[in-house]
């Protein structure tokens, strides 16, 4: 599902004259250490001036507050021995940046707000 993402993502950014620059903005990654995390930079940076990684349990108002669009993500739930949905990060409402929720990581770090968008 992801690379399907990330790959609808890259279409859309190829379609961008290769005389343009990068897009002037700052990406916050916040997900687990790993594979995954340094993917998305190497995407990120390619396309973007500054993209950054955070742990997801560390997100918050300040430490986002450098970065044009926050990204919330993780791997998946489903795994051989069962579902585990990860934890999302512990917002609160004051947190105002444009933010992309992915998965159940996304859906999890909504649960405290009480936004429509909850679960669906």
């Amino acid at each position: 599902m992801s690379h399907r993402i990330l790959s609808v993502l890259l279409l859309g950014l190829v379609a961008l004259s290769p005389a343009q620059a990068k897009l002037d903005l700052s990406v916050l990654y916040a997900g687990d250490p790993g594979p995954r995390t340094a993917e998305w930079l190497t995407f990120l940076r390619a396309h973007v001036s500054a993209a950054n990684a955070i742990d997801r349990g560390k997100l918050t108002s300040a430490t986002a507050k450098d970065a044009d669009v926050v990204i919330v993500d993780a791997e998946t739930p489903y795994k051989e021995s069962g579902i585990k949905i990860p934890r999302g990060a512990k917002l609160t409402r004051d947190f105002t940046r444009p933010t992309i929720l992915m998965g159940a990581a996304g859906g999890s770090t909504l649960g405290a707000l009480d936004i429509k968008l909850d679960w669906l």
